[in-house]
Formats: C-alpha cells, structure tokens, sequence
C-alpha cells in the first residue's frame, strides 16, 4: 500500500542515474499528492521549463518519502545534481573493512542482476530508532496505529493480466504456464525484455513482481529501469510501493542516494538548510528500517560522512554539527555489524581530536557497549556466513536447499531471542520483529512462519498490534491458504472479535471454496451464533461446486452431538447419501451414526440397503458383511440370525473362510479377549491360507490345458548310436576350443613374463650385492691408509724428539 504519490510537472525533476556526464536540466516546480490505498501510475511528464527560483528559500526540498508522513510540496533547484554520489568516496577501506559475504551469495536459479547501483554494506541501530514512538509528522488516518518499523505494509503489486500484451519467448512462457514459480525461465524472460521497449520491460517486471513481491534486487533493477529514463514520478512510485515491505540494505540504500540527488548533494555543493533536513531524515528513515541489518554499516558510513562534511556558519553551527557526530557515531557503536571495529575506531579519533581528556571518560563509557555489540556482531557473523540473501521467495516444495536455508534463518532468530547484548525490552522486540521480516523476505509463501512470527509477538512480546498485522501481511501473501486463515480467524475469535473473524473466512471463500473451509466455517459460526450459523454456511456450501459429503457429515455430526437433534442429522445424511450414492467412506458414517441411536432393525434395514448398493463391489461388500456380522452379535437376541448371516457369508466368500474356524473366532471374541491362544489363532490362519491356495492352484491346473509332444516317430536312443552333430554344436565346439588355446597362450604369457621378472629381480639382487661389497672394500682401504697415515706421522714424532734431543746434547756438550 502506497501512502502518498508524487508527480513532477517537468522532466528534471531529479538528475539520470548513470555516471556519465549529462547538462543540466531546467527547473521545475514538485507538485506532491497522497494516496491511501494504492499509487495510480502517473503518465510520463512533458517537460516545462518554469522560470528560476527568486530566492533562497523557495529552493529545491527533496521529499522524504515516509508512509507516516504528508509530504509537502518543493521545487527542484536551478543546478541539479548529475551522477549518483558513490559511497566508496565517503567509506575508506582502509579505515573500515566491510564484510560483503552476504552480497556475494547470488541465487543460482536467478543469475545476476546488472545495477548500476552501488552495492551497500554493513549492519546498525539504537533504542531512538527501535522504540514505538513515531515521528513528530501528520500520519494518515488508516496508519495512525501502525508503529514504523513493526508494521510494515505487504509489497503493492496486482495480478497481472491473463494474456500479456507483451509476451516472451514461447517457451519460457509453457515453463512460467506450467509453473510459475521456474526461476531460470523468469530469469531467461527477463534478460529478453530489456532488449525490447519499455512497456515490455515495465510488464515483465510487474509479472515477477506479482510472483516474487519480496525480491530486492529485481525491485532495484525495475527502478533503475526507469531512472535511466528519467520517470521520476514512476521511480517514486515504485519506491512506495517496495520501501516498507522490503527491508533489504541495498533497496533502502538507493532510496537514500535517489533523496540525495534531488536534493543537490553532489561534491562541493552548497545545499540550503532545509535540503540538510530532508536527506537527514531520509537517512533516519532508512536507519529506523534497515539500521540493526548486519549489513547496514554502508549506510552508517554514508550518513557520518554526509553530518561530517556539511558547511557550517559560525560557532553555533559547528557545536551542532560536533553533537549531531558525536550521537551519530554512540549509535553506530551499538549495531551489530560490519565494520564495527573501523567504526570504533574513527570514534576514538574522533574524540580525541576535540578534546582528549573528555574523550578518554567518553570512551570510558561506551567502550562496554562497543565491546558486547562486537561479541554479538561474531556470533551473528558465524550465524548468517552460510545464508543466501538473494534466495527466491516460493512455497515450500521440500527441497532439501530449502529447508537448509530455512534451519538456519531459524538459528538465527533463536540467538537474537536469547537477547544476548542485554537490550532494552523495546529494541528486543524490534530486533526480533526486524528478523522475522529478513526470513519473510525469501519464505513469503511459507505459512508456517507468519504463524509463528504473529504468535510469538503476542505470546512472548505482548504485541497484539503487531501480530494483527503479521497476520494480514500473511494473509496477502498466501491469499488461499486456509492454514493462515483458520490461524488467523481462531486469533481474532480468542479475542472476542467475532465479526472480524467472519470477514477472515468469508475472505478465504473468495479464494479457496473447498470443503474443508466450509466445515470450519460451520464449527466457528455453531461457536459464535448458536444453531442457525452453521446451517446458514451450509446452505452456501450447498450451492458451491467444491462441495462435498464431508459438508454433510459435518453438519450431521453437529446437529446430533451439539444441537441433540437425531432427526435433522438423520436426513442430512439421506441427503448425502442420495447425492453420493456410491460413496463408501459416507455410507460407513452414515452406519457408525445409525447404531449410535441404537435403533436395530433401522440399522438392520441400512446394512441391507447399503449391501445391495455395494453391487460388484467385493472389498466394500466384505467390510459391511463384517460389520453387520459385528453389530447381530452384540446387539441380537437370536441365534439363527447370527448363523444364518454367517451362511450368507460363506456363499458370497467361500475363499475367505473355508474352515469357518475365523468366523468362530470372531463371532465369540470380545474387545482383547480371544477364546484362543494367539498360536493357534495364527495357525487357523495359516491352515485357511493353505486351504486356500490349494484350491487356487486346482483351479488353475483344471483350466490349463497341457501340450504333448507325438511319440510315434521317435527314435529309441542306444550309448553306440552315432548321432549327427548339428552346425550349432560344431561352432560351440569350435568356440570351446578356440578358449582354451587362448587361455593357454595367456597362462604361457603370464608364465615367460613371470620368469623374466623373476631373472630381472635376481640380477638386480647381484648387482646390489656386488655395490655393497665394493662399498666395503673402499671402506677397508680407506680405513688401512688412515692407520698407516697415523703409524707414519708417529714415526715422524719420534724421529724429530731424538732429533732434539741429540741437538740439546750437543749444545750442552759445547757449553
């Protein structure tokens, strides 16, 4: 549902988002509309030129598009911006590493969607943002009690046409006509629109819009569509129309960077100040949807740059700004996300460069809360590493991918139910709503979890509001599941809201008019308005074509058991029983409910027309048989009847108990209690089973009639009789011994290649031998030569000591 529409009179409303350099369009004049319901398409512009701005004041004022607010009317400034700011300029990667993980998980079924966008990072968000209050704006009159974040409203598309104006490639329509739900040929029909004109593109995306309402990234591509061609007043359309419903990082993103640039943020751009307030609160929008995401922090970054870079004007202006940091950056610290530490990190800095001896009590202070956000931020991270953020929304189809993805989206809300940073009770509630919403995004045809979400909210949470509203969103979502519905209905009933609960199913019949959903509308209108409601459903179901002898039952059941009236359920079951004559499964009702009223020969009479009735029937004949054999022994009073029933059933079945020995059994039997053991209840039976097959078999031997062969011209055989070998047996022959002298020749093979190896082994065996023994004899050698060395180095010694000493003799001699 769109809360407001807005429509450019000229073509220059807002700057082409491609980054190539485009002139500067003429002004114009923003004209502002609201809608409560749904946004009308509004035709393309033609462009106007108006004459410039006289003044300051009445410069551009670009609209923040909330669904709580009225917006008001602005004009487009002179000088409009013309790229798209890109936030990598703002976000230093070396200051602040973003994880991307997410952003990387691409659908397999889908493929890639080109954006010329720039992809978002990161997770934040507060109490401020988290709380119930809204906005000190004029909020419509049907959202006045809708909270901003724990309401949001479901994706406002229609159903497309039956036939296409514009249709795809033959055969990717038979597998979208067949299934509608085939990604790869939603895919394949795509690519091939935007090779075509726009109003092909426009219906295709509206077509898978109206099958996948909770794809971000075809919503971003869809307005992009149109930026490319400057339709303004259709991008914002398109914005109303997914903002809210899709909570998704990258869609709220270019909302934000769309806001900036009709609004003049561009490089070295002086922007007035209400054109400040109107891109602050379209990044305060986007932070109260999007800002506790664990891939948010692109956001985070884009608005700290933006307050950090604004001009200011006097002392005044620079303390605001200083303030308007300061809170911004205490907020980010508590997400969560992405980036948190880099986002620490620029605190710290940033403290410290205004005044060190505050910033060391200031981050005295918040460091606690940076310190639990970070240990909740891993093990979120670890949580969410394995989660397909692109993942298609399709009804549960037990795909093992699937039920994977979705095991681990619930991991994720359990740890976020555990409320393990110690939030306060409001942002616990956002927080965990927020999750439900991320899971709702890719299981939005999965009943089980609209379910679950609305009835956690109420239960755990105390947040009847909230899930009223899950409950709805889940209600477009699956508009004929009666499993949503009943939940629903049954809520609305627990809280004494009768006639709203009779919307819900007269809703679902819209829908889905089958039987089941008229018998629960009989039981909740026999609860609400005494006896004539449900005969009032019954009427309608009457005259439906779904239904069925279960409306009949139904309602015969609760005429006896509840209004204790036996005649009117006695003729509600005639009267199914005429209109589905040959129904089995009605005709034993319809028995069960005629011995309930302990009327035998009634009872009698019904089992003998229903015994007529069953005709060829064998299986349902024996059922009744049993049963009637059942009911004559409980209830009658004569022999004879029993015997002669049992007679009667002998001759219809005379396979089924040729002994009658089961039949005994059964007859004298009462609830556990057997007049025989269990051994020889199981031997009656294999000896019945016996009997039985030999009967079989003596049947089937009497209608087989047996082919002999003629005996008159065959010879009698003699061991010396020579006998004619056939060209058959000489080629096996042949054959045989074609075999054996192959396999001769291979064992021969085999024998010389053994012996080969054999010899080769035994030679490698000597010269190894030969190695090691000359190894050893140079060893030997080398060893001898070094003791010789050693024997003449000591002679040596000794020839030089007598040397010295007859030399010291002689000098002594002399002296």
């Amino acid at each position: 549902r769109a809360c407001f529409n807005m429509s450019f009179e000229g073509d220059a409303a807002a700057p082409v988002l491609p980054t190539e350099e485009v002139p500067p369009p003429p002004p114009s004049d923003a004209v502002t509309t609201m809608e409560t319901d749904t946004v009308q398409p509004v035709p393309d512009p033609t462009p106007t030129p108006t004459p410039a701005p006289e003044a300051e004041t009445e410069a551009a004022q670009a609209v923040v598009m909330k669904p709580e607010e009225v917006v008001e009317a602005a004009k487009v400034p002179a000088a409009a911006p013309q790229t798209l700011p890109a936030s990598e300029e703002a976000y230093d990667p070396e200051n602040a590493t973003v994880d991307d993980d997410d952003d990387e998980d691409q659908d397999e079924d889908m493929g890639t969607v080109t954006s010329p966008v720039l992809r978002s990072s990161g997770p934040i968000k507060r109490e401020e943002e988290c709380s119930d209050k809204p906005l000190d704006v004029a909020i419509p009159a049907h959202l006045a009690a809708v909270p901003p974040l724990v309401q949001p409203l479901v994706p406002n598309v229609s159903a497309p046409s039956a036939t296409p104006q514009y249709p795809g490639p033959d055969r990717y329509e038979a597998r979208i006509a067949h299934d509608m739900y085939d990604t790869e040929a939603w895919a394949s029909l795509l690519h091939d629109a935007h090779s075509h004109n726009i109003d092909h593109i426009r219906e295709m995306y509206e077509r898978f819009l109206w099958v996948f309402p909770t794809s971000a990234r075809h919503w971003r591509a869809y307005i992009e569509v149109e930026l490319a061609r400057r339709n303004y007043n259709k991008v914002e359309a398109l914005f109303v129309r997914c903002l809210r419903p899709v909570p998704n990082v990258d869609l709220w993103r270019t909302y934000v960077q769309y806001i900036r640039l009709v609004n003049g943020d561009v490089r070295d751009a002086d922007l007035t100040p209400s054109q400040k307030d109107n891109i602050i609160k379209a990044f305060e929008f986007a932070l109260e949807h999007v800002g506790m995401d664990i891939s948010s922090a692109g956001i985070w970054t884009d608005y700290l740059t933006f307050v950090k870079t604004m001009r200011t004007s006097g002392s005044f202006e620079d303390s605001q700004k200083m303030m308007q940091t300061r809170k911004l950056y205490q907020r980010a610290i508590e997400i969560p996300m992405h980036g948190l530490e880099a986002t620490w990190r620029e605190y710290d800095a940033f403290e410290n460069n205004l005044n060190k001896l505050l910033a060391t009590e200031l981050l005295k202070m918040w460091g606690p809360k940076y310190t639990k956000a970070r240990v909740v931020y891993r093990e979120r991270k670890v949580l969410m590493d394995g989660l397909s953020r692109t993942q298609l929304a399709r009804p549960p189809r037990g795909s093992e991918k699937d039920e994977g993805q979705l095991a681990m989206w619930l991991k994720l809300l359990a740890f976020e139910k555990q409320n393990a940073q110690s939030i306060d009770p409001a942002v616990l509630r956002a927080r965990i709503t927020f999750t439900y919403n991320q899971i709702l995004l890719h299981f939005y045809r999965d009943p089980e979890i609209w379910n679950e979400a609305a009835m956690y909210l109420h239960e755990h949470l105390n947040n009847p509001e909230t899930a009223t509203v899950f409950f709805e969103r889940g209600l477009v979502a699956l508009s004929s599941n009666p499993l949503i519905h009943f939940a629903y209905a049954d809520y609305l009933e627990a809280a004494k809201k009768t006639q709203e609960a009779r919307e819900i199913y007269e809703r679902l019949l819209k829908n889905n008019s089958s039987a089941l959903v008229f018998v629960q509308y009989m039981r909740f209108a026999r609860r609400c308005e005494g006896v004539e409601g449900p005969r009032k459903v019954f009427k309608k179901a009457r005259a439906a074509d779904s239904c069925s002898y279960h409306v009949y039952v139904a309602l015969a059941y609760m005429e006896y058991h509840v209004n204790k009236d036996p005649k009117v359920a006695r003729n509600l079951f005639e009267a199914a029983v005429t209109k589905y004559p040959s129904n089995t499964d009605l005709m034993q009702h319809y028995l069960t409910f005629i011995e309930a009223l302990n009327q035998e020969n009634n009872t009698r009479v019904l089992y003998e027309r229903f015994l007529a009735a069953a005709g060829d029937n064998p299986k349902w004949t024996l059922e009744v048989m049993n049963q009637f054999l059942a009911f004559e022994d409980t209830q009658s009073l004569d022999i004879q009847a029993i015997l002669k029933l049992e007679k009667r059933k002998a001759q219809l079945f005379p396979d089924h108990d040729p002994l009658g020995v089961l039949g005994l059994v059964q007859r004298y039997k009462y609830l556990d209690l057997a007049p025989c053991t269990n051994v020889e209840l199981e031997s009656f039976a294999r000896t019945s089973s016996r009997i039985h097959e030999s009967q079989n078999k003596t049947n089937q031997k009497a209608d087989i009639k047996i082919v002999r062969p003629d005996l008159a011209k065959m010879i009698p055989y003699r061991p010396d009789m020579q006998l004619p070998s056939s060209s058959r047996d000489r080629d096996r022959d042949r054959e045989v011994k074609e075999r054996e002298g192959r396999d001769r020749e291979g064992r021969d093979r085999d024998g010389k290649d053994r012996d080969g190896r054999d010899r080769e082994g035994r030679d490698r065996d000597g010269r190894d031998r030969e190695g090691r023994d000359r190894d050893g004899r140079d060893r030997e050698g080398r060893e001898r030569d070094g003791r010789e060395g050693r024997d003449r180095d000591g002679s040596d010694r000794e020839g030089r000591a007598s040397d010295g000493r007859d030399r010291d003799a002689r000098a002594t001699g002399a002296r």
